[in-house]
């Protein structure tokens, strides 16, 4: 288990505020700052998924 941060951009590199980030089958998420940057507490191995309104998901394996 650990702290994991990170920061969400868009395409064009611009920080992404108000994303949904979920570790998939479970109820821990969190959203973006204004900055993009979140952190979550997750288990050594995860998956992620970032959603956000206008966007297609996307999906992350996280391996601590």
């Amino acid at each position: 288990e650990g702290k994991v941060k990170g920061i969400v951009t868009d395409n064009k590199g611009e920080p992404m505020c108000v994303v949904n980030v979920v570790e998939k089958g479970t109820r821990i998420s969190t959203i973006t700052d204004m900055d993009g940057s979140f952190v979550l507490v997750l288990p050594e191995e995860a998956t992620l998924v970032f959603s956000y309104f206008g966007y297609r998901s996307r999906v992350i394996e996280y391996e601590g």
